[in-house]
């Protein structure tokens, strides 16, 4: 099967700018993090090793809901802030 020559038109740079290859760093130590977290909880010997027990689906909404709060907080202190501008603004 022969090679086709890439475009000559096709933008190079988008794939390998610098954000895109941090971004793409700081998925990959994520996932990765996440990948290590449920070897630790689920694997039986890493389990006897680092002394964790399986989590069942309350303690996994209640992990869920935690880390949810903390974007949710996040969300409403920015739509309060929003809000106390427009109303400064509306005022002057």
């Amino acid at each position: 099967m022969p090679r086709h020559a890439p475009d000559s038109n096709a933008s190079v740079a988008t794939n390998s700018s610098p954000n895109t290859r941090r971004r793409r760093g700081a998925a990959l130590r994520g996932s990765s993090r996440v990948l290590l977290q449920f070897l630790v909880v689920y694997t039986p010997f890493l389990q006897r090793a680092f002394g964790t027990l399986p989590l069942n689906g309350g303690d996994w909404l209640f992990c869920i809901a935690v880390a949810s709060s903390v974007l949710l907080l996040r969300e409403i202190t920015k739509l309060i802030g929003r809000t106390a501008d427009r109303t400064r603004t509306t005022i002057f």
